[in-house]
Protein backbone atom coordinates (compact mmCIF):
# COMPACT_ATOMS: atom_id res chain seq x y z
CA UNK A 1 0.00 0.00 0.00
CA UNK A 2 1.27 3.42 -0.83
CA UNK A 3 -0.13 6.71 0.33
CA UNK A 4 0.76 9.35 -2.24
CA UNK A 5 2.97 11.99 -0.75
CA UNK A 6 2.04 15.62 -0.82
CA UNK A 7 4.49 17.80 -2.69
CA UNK A 8 5.68 20.96 -1.11
CA UNK A 9 4.44 24.08 -2.87
CA UNK A 10 6.88 25.10 -5.56
CA UNK A 11 6.82 28.58 -6.93
CA UNK A 12 7.01 29.49 -10.57
CA UNK A 13 7.78 33.00 -9.37
CA UNK A 14 10.12 33.06 -6.42
CA UNK A 15 11.18 36.41 -4.93
CA UNK A 16 14.83 35.40 -5.05
CA UNK A 17 14.84 34.12 -8.65
CA UNK A 18 18.05 33.49 -10.55
CA UNK A 19 19.54 36.95 -10.41
CA UNK A 20 22.30 38.69 -12.27
CA UNK A 21 24.48 38.38 -9.23
CA UNK A 22 24.70 34.62 -9.19
CA UNK A 23 27.64 36.19 -7.57
CA UNK A 24 30.63 36.17 -9.85
CA UNK A 25 29.36 32.95 -11.43
CA UNK A 26 26.61 34.66 -13.39
CA UNK A 27 26.27 35.09 -17.13
CA UNK A 28 25.86 32.53 -19.84
CA UNK A 29 29.08 31.99 -21.78
CA UNK A 30 30.50 29.40 -24.10
CA UNK A 31 34.21 29.76 -23.47
CA UNK A 32 36.76 27.04 -22.71
CA UNK A 33 36.51 24.78 -19.68
CA UNK A 34 38.70 25.48 -16.69
CA UNK A 35 39.95 22.97 -14.14
CA UNK A 36 41.42 23.16 -10.64
CA UNK A 37 44.92 23.62 -12.02
CA UNK A 38 44.05 26.42 -14.43
CA UNK A 39 45.85 29.73 -13.96
CA UNK A 40 44.19 32.58 -12.12
CA UNK A 41 43.08 35.46 -14.32
CA UNK A 42 43.55 38.92 -12.79
CA UNK A 43 40.99 41.55 -13.76
CA UNK A 44 40.95 45.18 -12.72
CA UNK A 45 37.39 46.31 -11.98
CA UNK A 46 36.95 49.68 -13.71
CA UNK A 47 36.12 52.91 -11.93
CA UNK A 48 32.59 53.91 -12.93
CA UNK A 49 29.98 56.43 -11.94
CA UNK A 50 26.53 55.20 -11.03
CA UNK A 51 23.70 55.89 -13.45
CA UNK A 52 22.16 58.21 -10.83
CA UNK A 53 23.57 59.71 -7.63
CA UNK A 54 22.70 57.42 -4.70
CA UNK A 55 19.21 58.26 -3.42
CA UNK A 56 20.14 58.95 0.18
CA UNK A 57 19.38 61.55 2.85
CA UNK A 58 22.12 63.92 3.96
CA UNK A 59 23.61 65.03 7.28
CA UNK A 60 24.84 68.62 7.40
CA UNK A 61 28.32 67.60 8.50
CA UNK A 62 31.89 67.72 7.33
CA UNK A 63 32.84 64.06 6.98
CA UNK A 64 36.46 63.02 6.75
CA UNK A 65 37.12 59.79 4.85
CA UNK A 66 40.28 57.77 5.42
CA UNK A 67 40.88 54.93 2.98
CA UNK A 68 43.31 52.40 4.51
CA UNK A 69 45.81 50.81 2.13
CA UNK A 70 44.04 47.48 2.64
CA UNK A 71 40.92 49.09 1.15
CA UNK A 72 42.69 50.82 -1.73
CA UNK A 73 44.34 47.54 -2.72
CA UNK A 74 41.25 45.39 -2.13
CA UNK A 75 41.13 42.17 -4.14
CA UNK A 76 38.83 39.16 -4.08
CA UNK A 77 39.00 35.67 -5.54
CA UNK A 78 36.11 34.03 -7.38
CA UNK A 79 35.70 30.39 -8.27
CA UNK A 80 37.53 27.31 -7.15
CA UNK A 81 37.83 23.63 -7.85
CA UNK A 82 36.51 23.01 -11.35
CA UNK A 83 35.05 26.54 -11.61
CA UNK A 84 36.73 29.46 -13.38
CA UNK A 85 39.06 31.35 -11.09
CA UNK A 86 39.55 35.10 -11.12
CA UNK A 87 41.35 37.62 -8.97
CA UNK A 88 39.38 40.85 -8.99
CA UNK A 89 41.26 44.02 -8.12
CA UNK A 90 38.43 46.04 -6.58
CA UNK A 91 40.19 48.82 -4.68
CA UNK A 92 39.90 51.74 -7.12
CA UNK A 93 36.28 50.89 -7.95
CA UNK A 94 35.37 50.60 -4.26
CA UNK A 95 36.98 53.97 -3.45
CA UNK A 96 35.08 55.65 -6.29
CA UNK A 97 31.78 54.15 -5.10
CA UNK A 98 32.35 55.19 -1.49
CA UNK A 99 33.18 58.71 -2.67
CA UNK A 100 29.82 58.86 -4.47
CA UNK A 101 27.91 57.58 -1.45
CA UNK A 102 29.70 59.95 0.93
CA UNK A 103 28.87 62.91 -1.32
CA UNK A 104 25.20 61.91 -1.17
CA UNK A 105 25.16 61.38 2.61
CA UNK A 106 27.26 64.24 3.96
CA UNK A 107 27.28 67.94 3.14
CA UNK A 108 31.07 68.26 2.99
CA UNK A 109 33.08 65.07 2.44
CA UNK A 110 36.87 65.45 2.56
CA UNK A 111 39.64 62.85 2.37
CA UNK A 112 41.97 62.36 5.33
CA UNK A 113 45.51 60.97 5.08
CA UNK A 114 45.18 59.22 8.46
CA UNK A 115 42.69 58.45 11.21
CA UNK A 116 42.61 61.20 13.85
CA UNK A 117 42.89 60.17 17.49
CA UNK A 118 42.55 61.73 20.95
CA UNK A 119 45.87 63.56 20.59
CA UNK A 120 45.02 64.95 17.16
CA UNK A 121 43.23 68.26 17.05
CA UNK A 122 42.08 70.71 14.41
CA UNK A 123 41.27 68.11 11.79
CA UNK A 124 38.27 70.22 10.75
CA UNK A 125 35.78 67.40 10.45
CA UNK A 126 32.66 66.51 12.41
CA UNK A 127 32.81 62.78 11.78
CA UNK A 128 35.30 60.30 10.32
CA UNK A 129 34.50 57.41 7.98
CA UNK A 130 36.92 54.50 7.67
CA UNK A 131 35.88 52.02 4.94
CA UNK A 132 36.92 48.41 5.54
CA UNK A 133 37.52 45.46 3.25
CA UNK A 134 38.25 41.86 4.20
CA UNK A 135 38.67 39.04 1.67
CA UNK A 136 36.83 35.83 2.47
CA UNK A 137 37.27 32.34 1.12
CA UNK A 138 34.08 32.66 -0.94
CA UNK A 139 33.71 36.42 -1.26
CA UNK A 140 34.47 39.53 0.75
CA UNK A 141 33.26 41.81 3.53
CA UNK A 142 32.70 45.48 2.83
CA UNK A 143 32.00 47.89 5.66
CA UNK A 144 32.61 51.27 7.22
CA UNK A 145 33.40 52.49 10.72
CA UNK A 146 31.96 55.86 11.72
CA UNK A 147 34.12 57.61 14.28
CA UNK A 148 34.03 60.84 16.22
CA UNK A 149 36.99 63.20 15.54
CA UNK A 150 38.71 61.87 18.67
CA UNK A 151 38.49 58.30 17.37
CA UNK A 152 35.55 57.16 19.51
CA UNK A 153 33.19 54.74 17.78
CA UNK A 154 29.84 56.13 16.65
CA UNK A 155 28.41 53.42 14.40
CA UNK A 156 29.41 50.54 12.16
CA UNK A 157 27.92 49.06 9.00
CA UNK A 158 29.08 46.03 7.04
CA UNK A 159 27.88 43.42 4.60
CA UNK A 160 29.28 40.12 3.35
CA UNK A 161 29.11 39.19 -0.31
CA UNK A 162 29.63 35.58 -1.37
CA UNK A 163 30.74 34.25 -4.73
CA UNK A 164 28.07 31.55 -4.84
CA UNK A 165 24.47 31.27 -3.67
CA UNK A 166 21.46 29.04 -4.18
CA UNK A 167 19.46 30.22 -7.22
CA UNK A 168 16.29 30.64 -5.15
CA UNK A 169 17.96 32.29 -2.16
CA UNK A 170 16.05 35.54 -1.50
CA UNK A 171 19.14 36.89 0.22
CA UNK A 172 21.19 36.72 -2.95
CA UNK A 173 22.19 40.29 -3.87
CA UNK A 174 20.44 41.90 -6.80
CA UNK A 175 22.31 43.73 -9.50
CA UNK A 176 22.15 47.42 -8.67
CA UNK A 177 23.59 48.67 -11.93
CA UNK A 178 23.21 46.14 -14.73
CA UNK A 179 20.00 45.86 -16.70
CA UNK A 180 20.21 42.18 -17.55
CA UNK A 181 19.80 38.97 -15.59
CA UNK A 182 21.39 35.67 -16.46
CA UNK A 183 21.55 32.08 -15.28
CA UNK A 184 24.72 30.53 -13.93
CA UNK A 185 26.97 28.89 -16.51
CA UNK A 186 27.93 25.24 -16.40
CA UNK A 187 30.64 24.52 -13.80
CA UNK A 188 34.05 25.25 -15.19
CA UNK A 189 32.85 27.54 -17.98
CA UNK A 190 35.00 30.62 -18.52
CA UNK A 191 33.32 33.99 -18.37
CA UNK A 192 34.30 36.64 -20.85
CA UNK A 193 36.52 39.24 -19.23
CA UNK A 194 34.01 41.98 -19.99
CA UNK A 195 31.18 40.03 -18.36
CA UNK A 196 33.35 39.17 -15.37
CA UNK A 197 34.23 42.83 -14.82
CA UNK A 198 30.58 43.86 -15.10
CA UNK A 199 29.49 41.26 -12.56
CA UNK A 200 32.27 42.22 -10.16
CA UNK A 201 31.35 45.90 -10.46
CA UNK A 202 27.75 45.00 -9.66
CA UNK A 203 28.90 43.10 -6.61
CA UNK A 204 30.84 46.07 -5.27
CA UNK A 205 27.98 48.47 -6.03
CA UNK A 206 25.51 46.18 -4.28
CA UNK A 207 27.73 45.86 -1.23
CA UNK A 208 28.44 49.60 -1.04
CA UNK A 209 24.72 50.33 -1.35
CA UNK A 210 23.92 47.90 1.45
CA UNK A 211 26.49 49.55 3.71
CA UNK A 212 25.12 53.04 2.99
CA UNK A 213 21.49 51.98 3.47
CA UNK A 214 22.27 50.30 6.78
CA UNK A 215 24.11 53.41 7.93
CA UNK A 216 21.13 55.63 7.13
CA UNK A 217 18.93 53.28 9.17
CA UNK A 218 21.44 52.98 12.03
CA UNK A 219 19.86 53.95 15.38
CA UNK A 220 23.34 54.60 16.82
CA UNK A 221 24.18 57.18 14.18
CA UNK A 222 20.71 58.72 14.48
CA UNK A 223 21.12 59.14 18.26
CA UNK A 224 24.60 60.60 17.83
CA UNK A 225 23.32 63.12 15.27
CA UNK A 226 20.25 63.96 17.35
CA UNK A 227 22.45 64.79 20.35
CA UNK A 228 24.05 67.44 18.12
CA UNK A 229 20.77 68.82 16.83
CA UNK A 230 21.10 67.08 13.46
CA UNK A 231 18.92 64.70 11.49
CA UNK A 232 18.94 63.07 8.08
CA UNK A 233 17.49 65.45 5.49
CA UNK A 234 15.94 63.96 2.37
CA UNK A 235 16.01 66.01 -0.82
CA UNK A 236 12.69 67.26 -2.11
CA UNK A 237 13.56 66.18 -5.63
CA UNK A 238 16.11 63.57 -6.59
CA UNK A 239 17.15 64.57 -10.11
CA UNK A 240 16.53 68.11 -11.32
CA UNK A 241 12.83 68.87 -11.56
CA UNK A 242 11.89 65.38 -12.69
CA UNK A 243 10.23 64.49 -16.00
CA UNK A 244 8.46 67.17 -18.00
CA UNK A 245 5.22 65.17 -18.00
CA UNK A 246 3.90 63.24 -14.99
CA UNK A 247 4.93 59.59 -15.17
CA UNK A 248 2.27 56.94 -15.70
CA UNK A 249 4.28 53.70 -15.73
CA UNK A 250 3.94 50.73 -13.41
CA UNK A 251 6.63 48.41 -12.12
CA UNK A 252 5.70 44.93 -10.95
CA UNK A 253 8.12 43.26 -8.57
CA UNK A 254 8.33 40.57 -5.94
CA UNK A 255 9.83 41.42 -2.55
CA UNK A 256 9.19 41.78 1.16
CA UNK A 257 10.42 44.80 3.06
CA UNK A 258 11.90 46.25 -0.16
CA UNK A 259 14.52 43.49 0.03
CA UNK A 260 15.87 41.74 -3.08
CA UNK A 261 13.13 43.18 -5.27
CA UNK A 262 13.03 41.37 -8.60
CA UNK A 263 10.95 40.30 -11.56
CA UNK A 264 9.99 36.70 -12.22
CA UNK A 265 7.71 34.59 -14.40
CA UNK A 266 4.63 35.75 -12.55
CA UNK A 267 5.28 39.49 -12.75
CA UNK A 268 6.35 39.24 -16.38
CA UNK A 269 3.14 37.35 -17.27
CA UNK A 270 0.98 39.90 -15.43
CA UNK A 271 2.78 42.76 -17.19
CA UNK A 272 2.16 41.19 -20.59
CA UNK A 273 -1.51 40.60 -19.75
CA UNK A 274 -1.80 44.20 -18.57
CA UNK A 275 -0.46 45.49 -21.88
CA UNK A 276 -2.88 43.28 -23.79
CA UNK A 277 -5.76 44.80 -21.83
CA UNK A 278 -4.53 48.35 -22.42
CA UNK A 279 -1.61 48.91 -24.81
CA UNK A 280 -1.20 52.45 -23.47
CA UNK A 281 -0.05 51.11 -20.08
CA UNK A 282 3.71 51.49 -19.68
CA UNK A 283 5.22 48.55 -17.79
CA UNK A 284 8.67 49.64 -16.59
CA UNK A 285 11.28 46.96 -15.96
CA UNK A 286 12.35 46.36 -12.37
CA UNK A 287 15.98 46.95 -13.34
CA UNK A 288 15.16 50.47 -14.53
CA UNK A 289 13.47 51.30 -11.23
CA UNK A 290 16.28 49.74 -9.21
CA UNK A 291 18.90 51.85 -10.96
CA UNK A 292 16.84 54.99 -10.33
CA UNK A 293 16.23 54.40 -6.61
CA UNK A 294 19.61 52.76 -5.85
CA UNK A 295 20.69 51.77 -3.22
CA UNK A 296 17.18 50.84 -2.07
CA UNK A 297 15.47 47.55 -3.06
CA UNK A 298 18.79 45.76 -2.43
CA UNK A 299 19.56 43.28 0.33
CA UNK A 300 18.62 45.39 3.36
CA UNK A 301 15.31 44.36 4.93
CA UNK A 302 13.09 47.27 5.96
CA UNK A 303 10.32 47.15 8.54
CA UNK A 304 6.73 47.83 7.46
CA UNK A 305 6.98 51.31 8.99
CA UNK A 306 10.23 52.03 7.14
CA UNK A 307 8.73 50.84 3.85
CA UNK A 308 5.68 53.08 4.31
CA UNK A 309 7.90 56.05 5.14
CA UNK A 310 10.08 55.38 2.09
CA UNK A 311 7.10 55.12 -0.26
CA UNK A 312 5.76 58.49 0.88
CA UNK A 313 8.99 60.42 0.33
CA UNK A 314 8.86 63.03 -2.47
CA UNK A 315 12.47 62.21 -3.39
CA UNK A 316 11.51 58.59 -4.08
CA UNK A 317 8.56 59.64 -6.24
CA UNK A 318 10.76 62.11 -8.14
CA UNK A 319 13.52 59.59 -8.80
CA UNK A 320 11.07 56.84 -9.78
CA UNK A 321 9.43 59.37 -12.08
CA UNK A 322 12.70 59.83 -13.94
CA UNK A 323 12.46 56.12 -14.79
CA UNK A 324 8.84 56.65 -15.86
CA UNK A 325 7.35 54.92 -12.81
CA UNK A 326 4.28 56.18 -10.98
CA UNK A 327 2.86 52.95 -9.60
CA UNK A 328 4.58 50.17 -7.69
CA UNK A 329 2.80 46.81 -7.67
CA UNK A 330 4.64 44.82 -5.01
CA UNK A 331 3.78 41.14 -5.03
CA UNK A 332 3.94 39.47 -1.64
CA UNK A 333 2.61 36.30 -3.25
CA UNK A 334 2.36 35.39 -6.92
CA UNK A 335 2.83 31.70 -7.55
CA UNK A 336 1.34 28.41 -8.68
CA UNK A 337 1.93 24.96 -7.23
CA UNK A 338 0.60 21.43 -7.56
CA UNK A 339 -0.49 18.99 -4.85
CA UNK A 340 -0.97 15.23 -5.06
CA UNK A 341 -3.75 13.34 -3.27
CA UNK A 342 -5.12 9.83 -3.16
CA UNK A 343 -4.53 6.25 -2.11
CA UNK A 344 -3.30 3.33 -4.19
CA UNK A 345 -3.32 -0.33 -3.13
CA UNK A 346 -0.75 -2.62 -4.68
CA UNK A 347 -1.53 -6.31 -5.26
CA UNK A 348 -2.00 -8.11 -8.52
CA UNK A 349 -2.53 -4.64 -9.90
CA UNK A 350 -3.33 -1.15 -8.77
CA UNK A 351 -6.59 -0.30 -7.07
CA UNK A 352 -7.44 3.19 -5.87
CA UNK A 353 -7.80 6.77 -6.86
CA UNK A 354 -5.28 9.58 -7.20
CA UNK A 355 -5.71 13.15 -8.25
CA UNK A 356 -3.77 16.36 -8.53
CA UNK A 357 -4.88 19.87 -7.66
CA UNK A 358 -3.33 23.06 -9.01
CA UNK A 359 -3.26 26.06 -6.67
CA UNK A 360 -2.88 29.73 -7.53
CA UNK A 361 -2.19 32.49 -5.04
CA UNK A 362 -1.66 36.21 -5.64
CA UNK A 363 -1.45 39.22 -3.34
CA UNK A 364 -0.17 42.53 -4.73
CA UNK A 365 0.00 45.85 -2.91
CA UNK A 366 -0.26 48.81 -5.26
CA UNK A 367 1.13 52.23 -4.32
CA UNK A 368 0.71 55.49 -6.24
CA UNK A 369 4.00 57.33 -5.75
CA UNK A 370 2.82 60.55 -7.40
CA UNK A 371 -0.20 60.88 -5.09
CA UNK A 372 1.62 59.25 -2.14
CA UNK A 373 -1.34 56.96 -1.41
CA UNK A 374 -2.11 53.25 -1.38
CA UNK A 375 -3.94 52.58 -4.63
CA UNK A 376 -5.37 49.27 -3.45
CA UNK A 377 -4.71 45.54 -3.30
CA UNK A 378 -5.06 42.72 -5.81
CA UNK A 379 -6.02 39.31 -4.41
CA UNK A 380 -6.55 35.98 -6.12
CA UNK A 381 -6.95 32.41 -4.89
CA UNK A 382 -7.91 29.40 -7.00
CA UNK A 383 -7.81 25.62 -6.73
CA UNK A 384 -8.68 23.15 -9.50
CA UNK A 385 -8.42 19.40 -9.98
CA UNK A 386 -6.17 19.11 -13.04
CA UNK A 387 -5.37 15.41 -13.10
CA UNK A 388 -7.32 12.29 -12.16
CA UNK A 389 -6.11 8.70 -12.11
CA UNK A 390 -8.54 5.95 -11.10
CA UNK A 391 -7.06 2.46 -11.03
CA UNK A 392 -8.56 -1.01 -11.09
CA UNK A 393 -5.77 -3.42 -11.95
CA UNK A 394 -4.35 -0.83 -14.32
CA UNK A 395 -4.18 2.99 -13.85
CA UNK A 396 -6.19 5.25 -16.12
CA UNK A 397 -4.61 8.74 -16.20
CA UNK A 398 -7.10 11.47 -17.10
CA UNK A 399 -5.77 15.03 -17.61
CA UNK A 400 -8.42 17.64 -16.83
CA UNK A 401 -8.04 20.92 -18.73
CA UNK A 402 -8.50 24.05 -16.64
CA UNK A 403 -11.35 26.33 -17.55
CA UNK A 404 -11.39 30.08 -17.32
CA UNK A 405 -8.57 32.62 -17.61
CA UNK A 406 -5.06 31.98 -16.32
CA UNK A 407 -3.89 33.70 -13.15
CA UNK A 408 -1.97 36.45 -14.94
CA UNK A 409 -5.11 37.57 -16.77
CA UNK A 410 -7.22 37.55 -13.60
CA UNK A 411 -4.61 39.58 -11.72
CA UNK A 412 -4.14 42.00 -14.62
CA UNK A 413 -7.89 42.73 -14.80
CA UNK A 414 -7.94 43.63 -11.12
CA UNK A 415 -4.74 45.64 -11.44
CA UNK A 416 -5.76 47.67 -14.50
CA UNK A 417 -8.10 50.19 -12.78
CA UNK A 418 -5.54 50.75 -10.03
CA UNK A 419 -2.71 51.74 -12.38
CA UNK A 420 -4.64 53.59 -15.09
CA UNK A 421 -4.77 57.33 -14.34
CA UNK A 422 -8.10 59.08 -14.78
CA UNK A 423 -8.61 60.31 -18.34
Amino acid sequence: MSLLRRRKPGSVARAGGVVALMLLLAACATGPKYGPDSPVTTLVVPVERLAYPPLLPKLNLTAGIHYPESFRSAAAMAGGGDSPRYRYELGAAAVALFDQHAAAMFARPVELPSIPGPAVGGVGVDVVLVPRFEPRATGFMLGVDVLAPDGASVARSETVVTTSAAPDDPAAPKDATAASTAAAPAPGTALSQGTARDVAMSLVATAAGDVATTLVLSPELARWADARGLAWQWPGSAVGDGPAAPPTGVTLMVCMGLRACSANEGTVAVGEALRRLDPSIAVVAVEDLRRAVYPWTGRVLLTDAQVAEWLHRPAVAARAGVAGVRYLAIAESLHTWKEDHGLMLYGLGLVGLAWETTHESALLRVFDLAAAVDAGDVKHQREDVTFLMPAYLIPLPIPIPRSGPVMAEVVAKQLLPLVRPAR
